[in-house]
């Protein structure tokens, strides 16, 4: 990684942290989950790129849908058996039969799109078209929750589409050399 890919990470993770203003005294560990979050991702990019060519797009689905199933089901099986009635696990309804077959062929689909995106380009290719997704959840949480955001997760926003901004602007194709060399 270059000088400036950690100078963009950093610049990102910076504004993330003033967006979530994680605070553990109010939220609990749970502040921690969009980090979390945002590491998974980033380990799939990560290891979509490292498998590039090794397999087709439908070997890594599974191979990543897979094990999340076997923890998801070992997961929700040890909350059945806890004794916590919130954790009981009951037979599904046809409405949850639904949205999961639903959700999972959304996912699938998307985490397709993601894998040959991720094995044609880079990860500064492809991060700055990610920012989409900060103004999907802030547009879905003012009409749908009222959730307006403030003045200080505006400018967390714009610090991160300016670090991938910063990064994507300074990227030279490959074979061309930068001004020093």
């Amino acid at each position: 990684m270059t000088r400036q890919t950690w100078l963009a990470n950093l610049g990102g993770f910076v504004g993330v942290a003033i967006v979530l203003r994680p605070n553990l005294m109010a939220l609990g560990p749970v502040a921690i989950l969009p980090l979390v979050s945002a590491l998974g991702m980033s380990m799939l990019v990560i290891g979509n790129r490292l498998s590039a060519g090794s397999g087709s797009a439908l070997a890594m689905q599974f191979q990543l849908a897979a094990p999340a199933a076997f923890f998801l089901a070992l997961t929700a099986l040890a909350g059945h058996l806890s004794g916590v009635e919130t954790l009981h696990v009951g037979a599904p309804q046809g409405v949850a039969i639904l949205a999961g077959v639903v959700v999972a062929i959304v996912a699938t689909a998307g985490h397709w799109c993601i894998y040959f995106g991720t094995t044609r380009a880079g990860a500064a290719t492809i991060a700055p078209m990610t920012y989409v997704q900060i103004v999907c959840a802030g547009v879905l949480g003012w009409l749908l929750f009222g959730d307006v955001p403030d003045l200080l997760a505006l400018v967390g926003v714009a610090i991160i589409v300016a670090s991938g901004l910063f990064l994507w602007r300074g990227r030279q194709p490959v074979g061309v050399p930068d001004e020093a060399g």
